[in-house]
Parts: structure tokens; sequence; C-alpha cells
């Protein structure tokens, strides 16, 4: 990811440099020299910002994730049902996916973690 998809992804997310520093635990400067192109923006960086693009992943809920909700509360009883619903969807397409390309076998013996959650179907 360059500089400019870096800003752009800032912007599809939501996100402004000084949140996506808070959010991937970096000091300020660093998100302003990923946008600046002045630092190579991390993989990982990188992925979090498409994913979140890509499946419309809420600040607030990528914030969750990240940090668990603090005592503050931050987020109402709504979101957090709305989070833990993503999360549980989220865990089933994942066993789905490995299922379907390991198969029920390939996937037990691979060491890999279900989820164990009952279909929604």
């Amino acid at each position: 990811m360059n500089q400019y998809e870096y800003r752009a992804a800032l912007e599809a997310t939501g996100l402004n440099q000084s949140s996506a520093a808070r959010l991937f635990g970096v000091d300020p400067r660093t998100s302003r020299r990923w946008a600046s192109g002045e630092l190579e923006v991390p993989r990982t960086v990188a992925l979090c910002l498409r994913m979140m693009a890509s499946y419309s992943v809420p600040v607030i809920e990528a914030q969750v994730l990240a940090d668990g909700v603090g005592e503050s509360g931050e987020i109402t009883d709504e979101q957090r049902d709305a989070l833990l619903d993503r999360i549980a969807q989220g865990r089933r397409n994942i066993d789905k996916t490995l299922i379907e390309r390991f198969g029920e076998s390939g996937v037990a013996g691979s060491g890999l973690p279900t989820s164990n959650l009952p279909d929604d179907e």
C-alpha cells in the first residue's frame, strides 16, 4: 500500500491520521509518515484498512476488536450485539471456507481452530 492508497483507505474507513495511529497503536508521527510516503505502510495495517473498507467495518467495531471494550463502556448495547453477531458470522464464514478447502477431516487434523458455532441457516 503506497501513501496515496493509505490516505484513500483512511478516507474510505472514516479514519483520520490521528485515529489511525490510535487504532494501530503507533505514534501519530508514524501515521503521518505513512501518509507522506516517508515510511512504508506495514502489510498488517494495509490488510486491516482494506478489510475495513471492503466489509464496511465501522471504526468503533475495529477499535473494539483491537482493544476490547474499556470500563468507560464506549459502545451501546446495540452496537455490542451487532459486533458480536458480525464476529460470529465471520467465524462461521471462516469455518465454511476451511471445510470447503480442507474437508471436515482435514480441518480437524490441521490443528486449525474452528468456532463450533451453530449455523444461522
